[in-house]
């Protein structure tokens, strides 16, 4: 299993990110002029290879990031979205506080792909040579 990050443009497109630079996303220390003062859609596809290097998507997060003016993470939503994630770990088994948790603090930070999206992040992971 791999990891693997995609921003998507304005008309749609997959856009690959390297994971260094979605790590220095992440970590606040890059700042993307292109991203400032926008909320940018990335998919963080987790990736299965076989013996003969067949790629499978397993499964994808779709969230949205706001940029600051500097092009960084905001780091107000970054922590709400932390916070969250604490509290869904805290509640223990517990469903009815998990699923208050994630409508709360996680699903105003994801967004739903369509079918054709999917398709394309499919595409996109099964040919190499296609990395956008």
């Amino acid at each position: 299993m791999k990891l693997r990050y995609y921003w998507v443009d304005e008309d749609g497109e997959i856009r690959n990110v390297p994971a260094v630079r979605y790590q220095r996303i992440f970590g606040r220390t890059d700042c993307v002029r292109l991203f400032a003062g926008k909320t940018v859609n990335f998919i963080v596809a987790c990736v299965s290879s076989d013996v003969h290097s067949q790629k499978d998507l397993v499964r994808a997060d779709f969230t949205t990031h706001a940029f600051d003016a500097d092009g960084k993470w905001c780091v107000e939503q970054k922590e709400k979205m932390f916070r969250g994630a604490a509290k869904m770990l805290s509640c223990g088994r517990d469903e009815t506080w998990q699923e208050l948790y994630r409508h709360e603090y996680l699903e105003p930070h994801q967004w739903k792909p369509t079918e054709l999206m999917l398709e394309k992040l499919k595409e996109l992971i099964r040919t190499p040579n296609k990395r956008s």
